[in-house]
């Protein structure tokens, strides 16, 4: 008997830095030593740059989200960012996110960024107002304590200017993100080259 397809999906489009560059990131945020209970941490192979989360998708409509975003994959080129800098979200002394800064070479990764903003429309996906910021995600601040909370500040103004290596942006993936009471668990349903 055919298993049932799901009536929806909850989809992201996002690049994947290459396994060594996550890997030192992971190590890096190790240093920190601050309890899992306080910091859900990102493991090393979810560690990604978002492009677009386009929420619940009807299952039916992946095909066209897939086309959209070859689409806007044939019309930007490869190019290499780097990877430096922590930093949180909102800011250092009320941390939500912890994160890794990416820059270098931008201009194409905000075209490439326009181009699936652009062509995402017609599946529904609404851009975002605030400005895009490319960032890796590294963890969620669930709690901290006083003290832990000073020896954060302390270790991302110590980290602000540290480069990590080199994140080529030559492939998009698109994924589903499986919620469960653990955490999310990404399945990549296509990838994309840079032409």
């Amino acid at each position: 008997m055919p298993e049932d397809k799901p009536p929806s999906l909850r989809l992201f489009v996002a690049v994947f830095p290459p396994p060594t560059l996550a890997a030192a990131l992971a190590d890096e945020v190790k240093k920190l030593k601050l309890a899992p209970r306080f910091v859900r941490w990102t493991l090393p192979e979810q560690i990604h740059l978002t492009l677009n989360f386009l929420g619940q998708i009807p299952a039916a409509r992946v095909p066209e989200c897939s086309s959209a975003i070859a689409g806007a994959c044939s019309h930007s080129r490869p190019h290499t960012l780097e990877a430096a800098g922590l930093g949180a979200f909102p800011s250092a002394a009320s941390p939500r996110v912890l994160w890794t800064g990416l820059r270098g070479d931008l201009e194409p990764l905000l075209q490439l960024k326009n181009n699936l903003d652009a062509r995402l429309q017609s599946v529904g996906y609404i851009p975002e107002t605030r400005e895009f910021c490319p960032h890796l995600t590294l963890g969620r601040v669930t709690h901290l304590k006083p003290a832990d909370r000073v020896k954060l500040q302390r270790f991302l103004e110590h980290s602000a200017a540290r480069s990590f290596g080199s994140c080529p942006v030559e492939r998009v993936a698109l994924m589903r993100s499986l919620l469960s009471p653990s955490g999310a668990t990404y399945v990549e349903l296509e990838g994309f080259r840079l032409r």
